[in-house]
Formats: C-alpha cells, structure tokens, sequence
C-alpha cells in the first residue's frame, strides 16, 4: 500500500485497490472509512481479453486509501511509537537480560531498549536473512516461499485520456492492469497543485520476472508501448518502479506464527494468501496468539 509523489502529481504504485471480504477485515475497513482513511471505489471496470474488451464484475466492493493508499496504515500507525529509518540487521535474546530481544540496525548500531517480543512482518526472502541468523525453524517456512517481482509505471499526462474505462484487467500482452489514479476518491481535490492526469500500469508476474534486471528506461519503454497498443496515449513523464517481492507462489500454511517459547512471530500476506486483506489477517491472527 505505497504511494509515489512527483511535481504536481501523486499515484498509487503498489497495491492499486483492495477488496473486504472476510467479517472481521469489513468491520475494519469500515473504521477506516470513517475516519476518513479508506473509501469505497467504483472505477468503471473492464477486463481485456483475446482481444475482445468486456465489462469487468462491479458487484465486488472495491476500496482504496483516502488522499493516498498510504493512509490506512497511517491511521494504524498514528496510535503507536514507531521508529523510521532504522533497518534491523542482527536479532539477538541475551541471557543476561532475561532473554529479552535486542535489535542490531545499520543506521544505529545495537539499540538500546530491549524488546520483550519481536514480530518479522516482511516479505519471506528478507525474513529468512534474520532467521537463519538465529538458526530459527520459521526459517523452513520463509525458505519454501517463492516471491515473484513486478514492474510497476507510473504515467502523468497534461489532460484526461478519453478511453472511456477508469480501470482494466488485462489478460494479453505483458500488461496486468490499467488504471487512472486520479480518478480514485479523494485525489484531485486533497491538494490543490495535484491536478495532473495520472495513470498506473502494472507488468504481469510472468513478464517481470524474466525482464526484472532490465534497466527501468527500456522496461518503460515497453510499458508505455503496450498502452499505446490498447488505445492509450504518450505520456508527458513517467517513471517505472521494481518491486521485488510483490507476490508469491503460495503454498499451505498457517496465517501466522508464533513461538511462545522465544516470543518470536512471523506475519505477512505472504502467508496467508497475498492482498492487502490477507496480510491484514496475518496481522490479527499473530496478535491473538501474542495476546492469549
């Protein structure tokens, strides 16, 4: 749930929306709602196919971060003390201390308040690294995990592209998915200088993957030409973005771990099934077993 600004623009280039579907995960999408974080989105859909153009399922709720996908996990984070800029290295349970863990990061050095639970809630292959630092058994789960990349571009525009659709699934050629950004609730009007045209284009996994070491020009080179191929337009600017762990090859596992013993947990929607919905869940499935 990211969101890129430039000079009079601002896009969402992660998670393009997410969908509620679990009882637990809408009653928390509706607090967001109400606070003024998250809003539902009813783009006009439609899903790119053998070359055939059909209108995509609106009867799915669709819903995205209010001004930007950033801010559910800013209301999330506005209640806890949370420290940026610091990446952990090194865990460490000393014994002299009670077996309380303590955190090694590069800016820092060794912090110096020990913990007395660490949770891991990042993508498996960076799990690992701290894992098998430990010689930790979660290290097993994170190791069976897949991760698959995606490039990711990012498109400003001087005026509206009249494509007659605000979003698209799209099954041919290397892209994914289409979507202008500027019409998502809550963008043009949040900040007066953002009144660009914006528009995010997703790679599938496939074609990322094999293309995840080319230089972002050429990769946007071709992003662009394959949106010029279902109508789309030049854009002014651009700017590709590679994520290396978007999603997974998921396999069976449970939605969160946690071993009492070391108060050590793992989460993440790597997890429990990919999506802004399933990390939500890994969270609270984690949380509960922290709690009891």
């Amino acid at each position: 749930m990211s969101t890129r600004k430039g000079d009079g623009w601002r896009a969402d280039h992660g998670a393009p929306y997410f969908e509620a579907h679990d009882r637990q995960f809408r009653a928390e999408v509706s607090r967001w709602c109400e606070a003024g974080a998250a809003a539902r989105w009813q783009p006009r859909l439609k899903v790119l196919k053998g070359g055939v153009w059909q209108d995509g399922d609106v009867h799915v709720d669709k819903f995205v971060g209010t001004p930007a996908m950033t801010s559910p996990a800013r209301l999330l984070a506005s209640t806890l003390n949370v420290t940026l800029e610091t990446t952990i290295k090194t865990l460490a349970r000393r014994a002299d201390d009670n077996f309380r863990w303590h955190l090694q990061s590069a800016e820092q050095g060794w912090l110096e308040a020990p913990f007395d639970a660490a949770v891991i809630a990042i993508p498996a292959p960076q799990a690992l690294i701290l894992l098998d630092d430990i010689g930790h058994p979660f290290g097993a789960q994170a190791r069976a995990v897949t991760m698959q990349g995606r490039w990711t571009l990012m498109m400003q525009f001087a005026e509206p592209i009249a494509l007659g659709w605000d979003a698209a699934v799209i099954h041919d050629g290397l892209l994914s998915w289409a979507a202008r950004d500027s019409a998502k609730p809550g963008r043009l009007e949040s900040e007066t200088r953002e009144t660009s045209e914006t528009w995010v284009l997703h790679a599938n996994a496939e074609w990322s993957e094999a293309n995840i070491e080319r230089p972002a020009t050429e990769i946007a080179a071709a992003m662009i030409g394959a949106f010029l191929d279902i109508g789309g337009a030049q854009p002014l600017s651009s700017s590709a973005h590679r994520w290396r762990y978007a999603g997974c090859k998921h396999i069976s596992t449970p939605p969160a771990l946690w071993d009492d013993m070391h108060r050590l947990g793992l989460c993440g929607d790597w997890l429990n099934g990919g999506q802004v919905e399933g990390a939500w869940l890994s969270g609270l499935a984690l949380a509960k077993r922290i709690a009891g």
